[in-house]
């Protein structure tokens, strides 16, 4: 085909293309498709800043650090520092979290199990310990929580300073001194608070294993357990009695079995295991 026979079909197309595009109609869909286009990125917009405000739990949850103590004995323990500095200790099957960076306006930790808290003082953060039935808030202090303590029962002691129990979502709560043991009733709803030995009954934390008003048969049985060993102590007379029995597993059974002796009065004989 010659070049002349070529011209006028491009010469054609180009006509109608210059009609098209001078064609209002295209220039008002043309402008059309644009406002569709931004209305679209406006409403994703508003819809990401809105599901943001209104979910912060999520991206709370996204900076959160799991710390799981694994059941490896009865007295396993485990340090945590936490980003201001405050120190938990977990006992055995135990979960802690808590956020890698605390917010400006407080420090809120989630505790399933048995921990001991040493915390910073600052008074313009105060710091709260959540578990499943209800909230420990202080600014300083030194207490224990367990919510495995008995049955639907969540336990705080305090050691040193003041906290407030609390029920989740629920009102102002008790204000709990040096001393002094919540016993918190799911069930029931109730809170109970008695005056205790704190100092004996956190010092699991630090590798002792103490008992409160314990039968000696409860004492033998958990030595038994621990050691496993098998015990032989006459309990005629001490079936009434309770002792408070503190020892430290790592001395060994001896030394545990020594100090038994030594509060009841009687003899105590290691025997065979069959």
């Amino acid at each position: 085909m010659k070049e002349e026979e070529l011209h006028i079909p491009m010469q054609q197309i180009n006509n109608r293309i210059d009609q098209t595009a001078s064609s209002p109609n295209l220039v008002v869909s043309l402008w059309n498709y644009r406002r569709y286009i931004a209305a679209v990125a406006l409403i994703l917009i508003v819809s990401g800043v809105f599901y943001y405000l209104s979910v912060p739990s999520m991206h709370t949850e996204s900076r959160m650090v799991y710390v799981v103590e694994m059941n490896q004995s009865k007295d396993s323990v485990k340090t945590v520092i936490l980003p201001d500095g405050s120190q938990v200790w977990l006992s055995n099957n135990t979960t802690l979290k808590y956020p890698s960076g605390f917010a400006d306006e407080s420090r809120r930790v989630e505790l399933s199990g048995k921990a001991f808290f040493q915390v910073e003082h600052d008074p313009g953060r105060p710091f709260t310990v959540c578990t499943e039935n209800n909230v420990v808030e202080v600014l300083g202090t030194a207490f224990s929580v367990n919510t495995e303590y008995a049955g639907q029962i969540t336990e705080t002691i305090l050691l040193n300073g003041t906290v407030r129990i609390k029920r989740q979502g629920g009102d102002s709560g008790v204000i709990l001194h040096p001393g002094q043991q919540a016993l918190y009733d799911s069930g029931t709803r109730s809170l109970e608070i008695n005056e205790v030995d704190a100092a004996t009954l956190t010092a699991w934390r630090l590798g002792i294993i103490s008992l409160h008003a314990a039968s000696v048969c409860s004492i033998v049985e958990l030595l038994e357990e621990l050691y496993a060993v098998r015990l032989e102590i006459n309990m005629e007379s001490l079936k009434e009695k309770r002792y408070n029995f503190s020892f430290k597993p790592t001395k060994g059974i001896e030394a545990a079995i020594g100090q038994l002796q030594l509060i009841t009065g009687k003899q105590i004989n290691i025997l065979p295991v069959e």
